[in-house]
């Protein structure tokens, strides 16, 4: 049995998508990446940061791929498999895939425009909750800004 992966993921650079002649599929490759910032017992603000490989198989016809530019998160279930080879001197190589099963559209980047929302409306600013504000408690929201890729 292949281990089940869910999680929130962010792309790390923009998705891939592969067509195939004849095929009435295509293959969108993802570069994921989720972090969890936290501050230790000593109020040191701590990262930690995971990568991974991602394909998703669509059909030929859907239009997944056009909505990934202006996705922020999405939460995505998957397998994950291993693939192992020979590289040309014969050492071997191996790589994890999530071999993605389900991708749910979670929210949008900052600054993309939502089609709902009226054109001269003012963002509102979310006030932080009790258990952000204390230091050995994670903090669910990264700033873009502060991943380090």
């Amino acid at each position: 049995m292949l281990p089940k992966i869910t999680g929130l993921f962010r792309l790390a650079v923009p998705a891939e998508v592969l067509t195939f002649e004849g095929s009435k599929q295509k293959l969108v490759k993802m570069f994921l990446i989720c972090s969890e910032v936290y501050f230790d017992k000593n109020g040191d603000k701590q990262e930690n940061v995971c990568t991974q490989n991602a394909e998703y198989w669509i059909s030929e016809k859907s239009t997944l791929p056009d909505y990934f530019p202006d996705t922020d998160q999405l939460m995505i279930t998957g397998d994950l498999l291993t693939n192992s080879w020979k590289n040309e001197k014969g050492e071997k190589r191996s790589q994890n895939i999530l071999r993605v099963s389900q991708l749910d559209l979670v929210g949008k980047k900052k600054g993309a425009e939502d089609q709902n929302s009226k054109p001269d409306a003012k963002p509102v600013a979310k006030k932080p909750t009790a258990s952000a504000s204390k230091a050995k408690e994670p903090i669910a929201e990264v700033d873009e800004d502060e991943i380090p890729f």
